[in-house]
Protein backbone atom coordinates (compact mmCIF):
# COMPACT_ATOMS: atom_id res chain seq x y z
CA UNK A 1 0.00 0.00 0.00
CA UNK A 2 1.40 3.40 -1.01
CA UNK A 3 2.16 5.95 1.69
CA UNK A 4 -0.66 8.46 2.09
CA UNK A 5 -0.17 11.90 3.58
CA UNK A 6 -2.95 12.58 6.12
CA UNK A 7 -5.28 15.38 5.04
CA UNK A 8 -7.21 17.79 7.24
CA UNK A 9 -10.18 19.35 5.45
CA UNK A 10 -11.35 22.75 6.71
CA UNK A 11 -14.95 23.56 5.70
CA UNK A 12 -16.04 27.15 6.41
CA UNK A 13 -17.59 29.81 4.20
CA UNK A 14 -15.50 32.57 5.83
CA UNK A 15 -11.92 32.86 4.57
CA UNK A 16 -10.85 34.56 7.81
CA UNK A 17 -11.99 31.55 9.85
CA UNK A 18 -10.21 29.15 7.48
CA UNK A 19 -7.01 31.13 7.93
CA UNK A 20 -7.32 30.90 11.72
CA UNK A 21 -7.79 27.13 11.57
CA UNK A 22 -4.88 26.74 9.17
CA UNK A 23 -2.57 28.71 11.47
CA UNK A 24 -3.70 26.56 14.41
CA UNK A 25 -2.64 23.43 12.49
CA UNK A 26 0.66 24.88 11.25
CA UNK A 27 2.70 23.09 13.91
CA UNK A 28 1.61 19.60 12.85
CA UNK A 29 4.20 18.05 10.57
CA UNK A 30 3.61 15.98 7.44
CA UNK A 31 -0.04 16.75 6.86
CA UNK A 32 -1.87 18.31 3.95
CA UNK A 33 -4.44 21.00 4.71
CA UNK A 34 -7.38 21.38 2.32
CA UNK A 35 -9.99 24.12 2.33
CA UNK A 36 -13.57 24.30 1.12
CA UNK A 37 -15.92 27.28 1.30
CA UNK A 38 -19.07 25.22 0.63
CA UNK A 39 -20.45 21.83 1.53
CA UNK A 40 -20.54 20.83 -2.14
CA UNK A 41 -16.84 21.63 -2.56
CA UNK A 42 -16.09 19.70 0.63
CA UNK A 43 -17.84 16.59 -0.72
CA UNK A 44 -15.74 16.71 -3.90
CA UNK A 45 -12.51 16.98 -1.91
CA UNK A 46 -13.60 14.19 0.45
CA UNK A 47 -14.08 11.79 -2.47
CA UNK A 48 -10.31 11.99 -3.04
CA UNK A 49 -9.81 10.02 0.19
CA UNK A 50 -7.09 10.24 2.79
CA UNK A 51 -9.01 12.62 5.11
CA UNK A 52 -7.78 12.21 8.66
CA UNK A 53 -10.07 14.92 10.07
CA UNK A 54 -12.84 17.30 8.99
CA UNK A 55 -13.13 20.70 10.67
CA UNK A 56 -16.67 21.81 9.80
CA UNK A 57 -18.52 25.01 10.60
CA UNK A 58 -22.08 24.11 11.51
CA UNK A 59 -23.52 27.33 10.07
CA UNK A 60 -22.94 27.56 6.30
CA UNK A 61 -25.22 29.03 3.62
CA UNK A 62 -25.52 26.25 1.00
CA UNK A 63 -25.78 23.35 3.43
CA UNK A 64 -25.15 23.38 7.15
CA UNK A 65 -22.61 21.15 8.87
CA UNK A 66 -25.27 18.63 9.92
CA UNK A 67 -26.36 18.04 6.33
CA UNK A 68 -22.74 17.78 5.18
CA UNK A 69 -22.03 15.22 7.91
CA UNK A 70 -25.05 13.18 6.83
CA UNK A 71 -23.89 13.19 3.19
CA UNK A 72 -20.36 12.21 4.19
CA UNK A 73 -21.72 9.24 6.09
CA UNK A 74 -23.72 8.19 3.01
CA UNK A 75 -20.53 8.29 0.95
CA UNK A 76 -18.81 5.85 3.35
CA UNK A 77 -21.55 4.21 5.45
CA UNK A 78 -19.23 1.65 7.09
CA UNK A 79 -16.46 4.07 8.04
CA UNK A 80 -16.16 6.46 10.96
CA UNK A 81 -16.07 10.00 9.57
CA UNK A 82 -13.78 12.05 11.87
CA UNK A 83 -15.76 15.31 11.99
CA UNK A 84 -15.04 18.05 14.51
CA UNK A 85 -17.82 20.66 14.46
CA UNK A 86 -17.09 24.32 15.07
CA UNK A 87 -20.11 25.98 16.75
CA UNK A 88 -21.03 29.27 18.35
CA UNK A 89 -23.44 27.37 20.64
CA UNK A 90 -21.15 24.90 22.44
CA UNK A 91 -23.47 24.71 25.44
CA UNK A 92 -26.69 23.94 23.57
CA UNK A 93 -27.74 20.35 24.24
CA UNK A 94 -29.66 19.90 20.96
CA UNK A 95 -26.52 20.91 19.01
CA UNK A 96 -24.54 18.10 20.65
CA UNK A 97 -27.28 15.50 20.25
CA UNK A 98 -27.99 16.29 16.63
CA UNK A 99 -24.29 16.55 15.84
CA UNK A 100 -23.48 13.12 17.28
CA UNK A 101 -26.46 11.61 15.47
CA UNK A 102 -25.09 12.99 12.21
CA UNK A 103 -21.68 11.43 12.90
CA UNK A 104 -19.73 14.11 14.74
CA UNK A 105 -16.71 12.99 16.77
CA UNK A 106 -16.12 16.18 18.73
CA UNK A 107 -16.94 19.91 19.03
CA UNK A 108 -14.93 23.10 19.49
CA UNK A 109 -16.21 26.57 20.29
CA UNK A 110 -16.01 29.16 17.52
CA UNK A 111 -15.82 32.25 19.69
CA UNK A 112 -12.89 32.26 19.72
CA UNK A 113 -11.27 29.02 18.55
CA UNK A 114 -8.57 27.88 20.98
CA UNK A 115 -5.69 27.05 18.66
CA UNK A 116 -3.97 24.65 21.08
CA UNK A 117 -7.19 22.64 21.60
CA UNK A 118 -7.87 22.37 17.86
CA UNK A 119 -4.24 21.41 17.20
CA UNK A 120 -4.31 18.71 19.88
CA UNK A 121 -7.49 17.21 18.45
CA UNK A 122 -5.94 17.25 14.98
CA UNK A 123 -2.77 15.51 16.23
CA UNK A 124 -4.89 12.77 17.75
CA UNK A 125 -6.93 12.12 14.59
CA UNK A 126 -3.82 12.25 12.39
CA UNK A 127 -2.15 9.70 14.66
CA UNK A 128 -5.23 7.45 14.47
CA UNK A 129 -5.24 7.80 10.69
CA UNK A 130 -1.57 6.83 10.41
CA UNK A 131 -2.04 3.88 12.73
CA UNK A 132 -4.98 2.68 10.65
CA UNK A 133 -2.88 2.85 7.50
CA UNK A 134 -0.14 0.92 9.27
CA UNK A 135 -2.58 -1.78 10.37
CA UNK A 136 -4.03 -2.03 6.86
CA UNK A 137 -0.52 -2.45 5.48
CA UNK A 138 0.28 -5.13 8.04
CA UNK A 139 -2.97 -6.93 7.21
CA UNK A 140 -2.17 -6.73 3.51
CA UNK A 141 1.30 -8.16 4.19
CA UNK A 142 -0.20 -11.02 6.21
CA UNK A 143 -2.65 -11.78 3.41
CA UNK A 144 0.19 -11.72 0.89
CA UNK A 145 2.26 -14.14 2.95
CA UNK A 146 -0.78 -16.39 3.45
CA UNK A 147 -1.49 -16.42 -0.29
CA UNK A 148 2.16 -17.20 -0.98
CA UNK A 149 2.06 -20.05 1.54
CA UNK A 150 -1.11 -21.47 -0.03
CA UNK A 151 0.47 -21.28 -3.47
CA UNK A 152 3.55 -23.08 -2.19
CA UNK A 153 1.36 -25.75 -0.62
CA UNK A 154 -0.54 -26.17 -3.89
CA UNK A 155 2.75 -26.46 -5.77
CA UNK A 156 4.05 -29.09 -3.33
CA UNK A 157 0.76 -30.97 -3.55
CA UNK A 158 0.97 -30.92 -7.34
CA UNK A 159 4.57 -32.13 -7.24
CA UNK A 160 3.53 -35.00 -4.99
CA UNK A 161 0.59 -36.09 -7.14
CA UNK A 162 1.51 -35.19 -10.73
CA UNK A 163 4.15 -36.21 -13.23
CA UNK A 164 6.59 -33.27 -13.64
CA UNK A 165 6.98 -33.80 -17.40
CA UNK A 166 3.44 -34.32 -18.65
CA UNK A 167 1.58 -32.78 -15.69
CA UNK A 168 -0.67 -35.84 -15.70
CA UNK A 169 -1.57 -37.61 -12.46
CA UNK A 170 1.26 -39.85 -11.27
CA UNK A 171 1.01 -43.41 -9.96
CA UNK A 172 -0.02 -42.29 -6.46
CA UNK A 173 -2.88 -40.08 -7.70
CA UNK A 174 -3.85 -42.74 -10.24
CA UNK A 175 -4.48 -45.22 -7.42
CA UNK A 176 -6.40 -42.61 -5.43
CA UNK A 177 -8.69 -42.06 -8.43
CA UNK A 178 -8.98 -45.79 -9.01
CA UNK A 179 -9.95 -46.47 -5.39
CA UNK A 180 -12.57 -43.72 -5.54
CA UNK A 181 -13.87 -45.13 -8.81
CA UNK A 182 -14.22 -48.56 -7.18
CA UNK A 183 -16.30 -47.06 -4.37
CA UNK A 184 -18.59 -45.24 -6.80
CA UNK A 185 -18.96 -48.32 -8.97
CA UNK A 186 -19.94 -50.50 -6.01
CA UNK A 187 -22.62 -47.99 -4.98
CA UNK A 188 -23.98 -47.63 -8.51
CA UNK A 189 -23.54 -51.33 -9.42
CA UNK A 190 -21.41 -50.39 -12.41
CA UNK A 191 -18.03 -51.41 -13.79
CA UNK A 192 -14.62 -49.74 -13.73
CA UNK A 193 -12.05 -50.35 -16.42
CA UNK A 194 -8.29 -49.94 -16.38
CA UNK A 195 -6.21 -49.65 -19.54
CA UNK A 196 -2.47 -50.22 -19.14
CA UNK A 197 -0.54 -48.59 -22.02
CA UNK A 198 3.08 -49.21 -22.97
CA UNK A 199 4.79 -47.41 -25.84
CA UNK A 200 6.65 -49.79 -28.15
CA UNK A 201 10.01 -48.67 -29.51
CA UNK A 202 10.27 -45.61 -27.27
CA UNK A 203 13.88 -46.41 -26.24
CA UNK A 204 14.97 -46.35 -29.87
CA UNK A 205 13.47 -42.88 -30.32
CA UNK A 206 15.31 -41.67 -27.22
CA UNK A 207 18.61 -43.21 -28.32
CA UNK A 208 18.39 -41.98 -31.90
CA UNK A 209 16.92 -38.51 -31.49
CA UNK A 210 17.76 -37.55 -27.89
CA UNK A 211 15.95 -37.35 -24.58
CA UNK A 212 14.43 -33.92 -25.34
CA UNK A 213 12.69 -35.45 -28.35
CA UNK A 214 11.53 -38.37 -26.22
CA UNK A 215 10.18 -35.99 -23.59
CA UNK A 216 8.31 -34.02 -26.26
CA UNK A 217 6.82 -37.26 -27.55
CA UNK A 218 5.63 -38.30 -24.09
CA UNK A 219 4.11 -34.87 -23.45
CA UNK A 220 2.20 -34.79 -26.72
CA UNK A 221 0.98 -38.36 -26.37
CA UNK A 222 -0.27 -37.53 -22.88
CA UNK A 223 -2.26 -34.64 -24.33
CA UNK A 224 -3.65 -36.91 -27.04
CA UNK A 225 -4.84 -39.38 -24.44
CA UNK A 226 -6.62 -36.67 -22.47
CA UNK A 227 -8.45 -35.53 -25.62
CA UNK A 228 -9.33 -39.07 -26.63
CA UNK A 229 -11.11 -40.15 -23.44
CA UNK A 230 -14.10 -38.75 -21.57
CA UNK A 231 -13.87 -36.04 -18.92
CA UNK A 232 -14.91 -38.59 -16.30
CA UNK A 233 -11.91 -40.80 -17.11
CA UNK A 234 -8.42 -40.41 -15.65
CA UNK A 235 -5.22 -40.36 -17.70
CA UNK A 236 -2.04 -40.98 -15.70
CA UNK A 237 1.64 -41.49 -16.42
CA UNK A 238 2.89 -44.37 -14.32
CA UNK A 239 6.52 -43.80 -15.22
CA UNK A 240 8.89 -44.11 -18.17
CA UNK A 241 6.84 -44.83 -21.30
CA UNK A 242 3.87 -46.28 -19.42
CA UNK A 243 0.45 -44.65 -19.13
CA UNK A 244 -2.81 -45.86 -17.62
CA UNK A 245 -6.49 -45.00 -17.84
CA UNK A 246 -9.25 -45.24 -15.25
CA UNK A 247 -12.49 -45.71 -17.17
CA UNK A 248 -15.63 -45.11 -15.10
CA UNK A 249 -19.40 -45.42 -15.46
CA UNK A 250 -19.38 -48.65 -17.48
CA UNK A 251 -22.37 -50.92 -17.94
CA UNK A 252 -20.32 -53.57 -19.74
CA UNK A 253 -16.73 -54.63 -20.21
CA UNK A 254 -16.95 -53.73 -23.89
CA UNK A 255 -17.29 -50.06 -22.91
CA UNK A 256 -13.77 -50.13 -21.44
CA UNK A 257 -12.48 -51.84 -24.57
CA UNK A 258 -14.06 -49.14 -26.74
CA UNK A 259 -12.41 -46.30 -24.75
CA UNK A 260 -9.08 -48.14 -24.87
CA UNK A 261 -9.42 -48.48 -28.65
CA UNK A 262 -10.00 -44.74 -28.98
CA UNK A 263 -6.89 -44.11 -26.89
CA UNK A 264 -4.88 -46.52 -29.07
CA UNK A 265 -6.11 -44.82 -32.25
CA UNK A 266 -5.07 -41.42 -30.88
CA UNK A 267 -1.64 -42.65 -29.80
CA UNK A 268 -0.67 -44.29 -33.06
CA UNK A 269 -1.32 -41.34 -35.36
CA UNK A 270 1.77 -39.83 -37.06
CA UNK A 271 3.39 -37.09 -35.01
CA UNK A 272 5.85 -34.35 -36.13
CA UNK A 273 8.75 -33.79 -33.75
CA UNK A 274 12.07 -31.96 -33.71
CA UNK A 275 15.04 -34.32 -33.48
CA UNK A 276 17.46 -33.20 -30.79
CA UNK A 277 20.45 -34.85 -32.48
CA UNK A 278 20.29 -33.11 -35.88
CA UNK A 279 17.69 -30.38 -35.17
CA UNK A 280 15.52 -31.47 -38.10
CA UNK A 281 11.82 -32.16 -38.05
CA UNK A 282 10.97 -35.83 -38.09
CA UNK A 283 7.73 -37.76 -38.35
CA UNK A 284 7.18 -40.42 -35.71
CA UNK A 285 4.51 -43.09 -35.88
CA UNK A 286 4.21 -44.19 -32.24
CA UNK A 287 3.54 -47.83 -31.49
CA UNK A 288 1.69 -48.96 -28.39
CA UNK A 289 0.30 -52.00 -26.64
CA UNK A 290 -2.82 -51.65 -24.48
CA UNK A 291 -4.12 -54.12 -21.92
CA UNK A 292 -7.66 -53.77 -20.56
CA UNK A 293 -9.19 -55.22 -17.40
CA UNK A 294 -12.56 -54.54 -15.77
CA UNK A 295 -13.90 -54.61 -12.22
CA UNK A 296 -15.61 -56.84 -11.12
CA UNK A 297 -15.17 -59.15 -14.14
CA UNK A 298 -11.42 -59.62 -13.79
CA UNK A 299 -10.44 -58.36 -10.33
CA UNK A 300 -11.98 -57.13 -7.09
CA UNK A 301 -9.38 -54.62 -5.88
CA UNK A 302 -7.40 -51.80 -7.54
CA UNK A 303 -3.94 -53.40 -7.27
CA UNK A 304 -5.11 -56.66 -8.79
CA UNK A 305 -7.02 -54.87 -11.55
CA UNK A 306 -3.91 -52.97 -12.63
CA UNK A 307 -1.90 -56.20 -12.45
CA UNK A 308 -4.19 -58.11 -14.80
CA UNK A 309 -4.40 -55.11 -17.17
CA UNK A 310 -0.59 -55.16 -17.24
CA UNK A 311 -0.72 -58.87 -18.07
CA UNK A 312 -3.16 -58.20 -20.92
CA UNK A 313 -0.85 -55.48 -22.22
CA UNK A 314 2.01 -57.97 -22.50
CA UNK A 315 -0.30 -60.34 -24.41
CA UNK A 316 -1.06 -57.48 -26.83
CA UNK A 317 2.66 -56.77 -27.16
CA UNK A 318 3.45 -60.44 -27.88
CA UNK A 319 0.83 -60.94 -30.59
CA UNK A 320 0.81 -57.38 -31.95
CA UNK A 321 -2.92 -56.99 -31.49
CA UNK A 322 -2.67 -53.41 -30.20
CA UNK A 323 -5.49 -53.72 -27.64
CA UNK A 324 -6.21 -56.84 -25.64
CA UNK A 325 -8.88 -57.48 -23.02
CA UNK A 326 -7.67 -59.62 -20.14
CA UNK A 327 -8.60 -63.27 -20.57
CA UNK A 328 -9.72 -62.85 -24.18
CA UNK A 329 -8.39 -64.96 -27.02
CA UNK A 330 -6.44 -63.24 -29.78
CA UNK A 331 -8.65 -60.58 -31.29
CA UNK A 332 -9.78 -60.46 -34.87
CA UNK A 333 -10.71 -57.32 -36.74
CA UNK A 334 -14.31 -58.51 -36.93
CA UNK A 335 -14.68 -57.70 -33.27
CA UNK A 336 -12.67 -54.49 -33.22
CA UNK A 337 -14.21 -50.98 -33.07
CA UNK A 338 -14.00 -49.27 -36.45
CA UNK A 339 -11.62 -46.65 -35.05
CA UNK A 340 -9.14 -49.33 -34.03
CA UNK A 341 -9.37 -51.09 -37.39
CA UNK A 342 -8.58 -47.86 -39.24
CA UNK A 343 -5.79 -46.93 -36.84
CA UNK A 344 -4.10 -50.31 -37.32
CA UNK A 345 -4.50 -50.14 -41.11
CA UNK A 346 -2.97 -46.66 -41.24
CA UNK A 347 -0.17 -47.73 -38.92
CA UNK A 348 0.69 -50.66 -41.17
CA UNK A 349 0.75 -48.38 -44.22
CA UNK A 350 3.09 -46.02 -42.35
CA UNK A 351 5.54 -48.84 -41.80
Amino acid sequence: MAQCTPKVLIVDNYETNRLIYREALAGIRDIEILEAATGKAALELARGGGIAMFIVDINMPDMDGFELASLLRQEAPEEVVPIVFVTTQPDERYVFLRGYRMGAIDFVAAAPVRAEILAQKARFFVQVFRRRLQLEQELQDVRGRLEQTLQQQDALRTQATHDPLTQLPNRALFFDHLKSAFARARRARQRVGVAYIDLDGFKQINDRHGHATGDALLTQLGQRLVKAVRESDTVARLGGDEFALVIEGLDSAQGAEYVAAKAYAALTQALPLLSQTDEHEITVRPEASVGVAVFPDHANDPDQLLMVADSAMYEAKRDGSGVRMYGATKRTEAFMPLQLIRARQEHRKGK
